[in-house]
């Protein structure tokens, strides 16, 4: 199995968790130790790191571990972290996007992810700015 550059989106997953093709867009990195525990079992020494990502203009924080296979973010972190609202309905997951305005939160844009062809919902470049 490779490690590939896919990002996808997770209600499974308790933190948002980048591979080594993202380690470039992490801000305020630091080492930090820590364990994965998912479908594949646990994987002891996977998170070697930590700092800060940039994902549709909000700064959320990322654990780095550089071998997973894909990178994962989670769903729990963008609604009950940063006020995303998520809805998954049918083959899409629908992404709004909290606004900070003067006048106080707002939404300023809505994402549609549909689902690919392997079940998951991967994550566009543009979400990253990186488009």
């Amino acid at each position: 199995t490779m490690i590939t550059n896919k990002r996808i989106v997770d209600s499974g997953s308790s933190a948002n968790v980048v591979n080594k093709y993202m380690r470039h867009l992490i801000q305020d990195y630091e080492p930090c130790d820590g364990n994965i525990v998912g479908a594949g079992g646990r994987i002891i020494g996977a998170i070697v790191g930590k700092g800060l990502l940039r994902v549709l203009g909000i700064w959320m924080i990322v654990y780095y571990g550089p071998n997973m296979l894909k990178s994962v973010f989670s769903v729990g972190v963008f609604t009950g972290d940063h006020r995303f609202e998520m809805t998954f309905k049918r083959d899409s997951c629908f992404t709004r996007v909290p606004a900070i305005t003067e006048e106080g939160p707002g939404i300023r844009d809505c994402w549609i992810i549909k689902r690919s062809e392997d079940g998951l919902f991967n994550i566009p470049d543009t979400w990253f700015n990186l488009a």
